[in-house]
């Protein structure tokens, strides 16, 4: 009796081998452009594609400020910093608001713990306390891997890395911590897991400026894209120029396009 290997097979036909050659390349046709999708995003290049919740939590496109030149702000309202800085942004905002202008604020209580109130809470102690009329939005983290993504572009930051161990109390712990990575806390208890910073990329759009502290302002021209930056204690007078320049630019643009 011959072995059975010796009839030929209905599938091993040369149409039946052109068929799996076919499917396979199909196949795999497709889960190359699955991977694309999912590792090769489209890269975003502007603030105002992003969308954000409102004092209310409600969804809120960004998209509505596009054409726009915007000062966006982390504010608090517990900070030595508070008084002036919003008086300053309401004096730009009611300044230059006719002009496409607006100052766009966002709640942050991770710098000293500053600002604990709720975000309608922080609404109404802005309008109460110093007239503001621009928006405020919901209450968001710009720091770690909880960072609101439209802070994220402003910044330049780019993926979390790893979570090392990292101890308060003196530097050489730190250093410890740095070589010994995650083995560090077996052998030394008093080391403590923190999450570290995102990092920054070299994306152009954004301004490589990463936050310190309450009301660091970030100025965004019509396309989305950051021009400029300034730490909290930057005074009103140097900020009050680059925005007037920018909105200039804007008009002058917007007459050639006519």
């Amino acid at each position: 009796m011959e072995p059975l290997t010796a009839y030929p097979l209905r599938c091993s036909g040369p149409k039946a081998k052109a068929f799996a050659v076919l499917l396979s390349m199909v196949l795999c046709t497709v889960m190359l452009f699955l991977l694309q999708l999912k590792f090769l995003k489209p890269k975003i290049n502007s603030f105002y594609t992003f969308e954000v919740k409102d004092a209310n939590g409600r969804a809120v496109s960004l998209e509505k400020f596009k054409g726009k030149v915007a000062l966006v702000v982390n504010v608090a309202s517990d900070c030595q910093l508070t008084d002036r800085n919003y008086l300053a942004l309401q004096e730009l905002h009611k300044e230059f608001g006719p002009f496409h202008f607006s100052v766009l604020a966002f709640p942050c209580n991770q710098f000293g713990e500053s600002e604990p109130r709720p975000s309608k809470d922080v609404v109404s102690f802005a309008r109460n306390n110093f007239g503001v009329t621009f928006p405020i939005f919901h209450k968001i983290k710009i720091l770690g891997s909880e960072a609101e993504p439209a802070f994220r572009f402003l910044v330049g930051y780019t993926e979390v890395k790893k979570s090392q161990s990292i101890c308060p109390c003196s530097h050489l712990s730190i250093i410890t911590a740095k070589y010994l990575g995650t083995i560090a806390p077996r052998f030394f208890p008093f080391v403590t897991k923190k999450e570290t910073p995102l990092t920054l990329s070299n994306q152009k759009d954004s301004s490589k400026k990463e936050p310190r502290w309450n009301f660091w302002k970030y100025l965004v021209n019509p396309e989305g894209q950051v021009v400029k930056s300034w730490r909290p204690e930057e005074p009103i007078e140097v900020i009050r120029p680059e925005i007037a320049a920018l909105i200039r630019q804007m008009i002058i643009k917007k007459k050639e396009d006519l």
